[in-house]
Formats: C-alpha cells, structure tokens, sequence
C-alpha cells in the first residue's frame, strides 16, 4: 500500500510503522514483547528490506521512548512502552502485594475445609484441595487449568 502512494522499500516512517505493527500483532497472539532478533527478521521478510536498516529504526523508536528493550535470558527482548510500562506495574504490585502481610489466612485449615466439604456435600481432589491451600497460605497465586468433568 505504501509503495502504491509513492513512498520508497526504505522510507524509515514505513519502517517505524511495520515495527510497532509487528509488535501490536504479537500482543494480538498474547505476547507484550518479542525476541529483537526474532522481530528484525519479521519486518525484514514483511518489506522485504535489509535487517541494517530495521536495526537503525529500532534506535530511533528507543530514542524517542516509543519502544522499550530488555535484556532477559541471555536475549535482548522489545516492547512497544506503552505494554512495558503496564507490565512493569503490574509487577511492582504484585510483589507488593506479596510482600503484605497474609491477614486472610484461615487457622486449622484442613479442618476448616473438610466442614465446607461436609456441608457443601462435595468432595474437592487433592488437586483442588492443593489450590485452595495455596490461596490461604500466599497473598498472590496463580491458579491455572478449568473445571474437570469425570
């Protein structure tokens, strides 16, 4: 489309645009940030243009706080910084909030469970049993998998 309006393979705006487009359809598969090789080689075959050139654009997007870049695992990872800046708060809350101290814990726990099950009138696996102990003793868990159907 951009070569239909006149504007060149090598234009940097062009460049600039296929960066964060690349990076707003990796948030759209559920990822904030992507590998900086991994992106270079994308935009790369997407305009079919030269990595140097994609590099060079990724200074400019840094420079200008439009991007953000990382260094994690041994691998440099970018974020548009919009995605880096909600991440990092959640982070900073989370440890926070772990940080906190549990008021919610419920003492003899087992026992407390059981007289749920008994009244309730169900029986939780160990699986369940295990989340829901995981959820009194910590002030952040994650709790993955759905509703299992025997």
């Amino acid at each position: 489309m951009a070569m239909d309006l006149g504007i060149s393979k090598e234009n940097p705006k062009r460049i600039e645009s296929a960066i964060k487009y690349s990076l707003i359809i990796a948030s759209n598969n559920g990822n904030s940030c992507v590998i900086y090789e991994n992106l270079v080689k994308f935009v790369s075959d997407l305009l079919e243009i030269d990595a140097r050139q994609i590099e060079e654009e990724i200074i400019d997007l840094k420079a200008t706080e439009n991007i953000f870049l990382e260094e994690r695992e041994e691998k440099e990872w970018i974020y548009l910084n919009n995605f880096y800046i909600a991440e990092k708060n959640i982070a900073d809350k989370l440890i926070a909030l772990n940080e906190t101290k549990n008021i919610k814990k419920i003492k003899n726990f087992k026992l407390e469970l059981e007289k749920v099950e008994k009244k309730q009138d169900i029986i939780l696996s160990e699986e369940q049993r295990g989340a829901i102990k995981a959820v009194n003793d910590n002030n952040v868990c994650i709790i993955t998998g759905g509703p299992r159907y025997w």
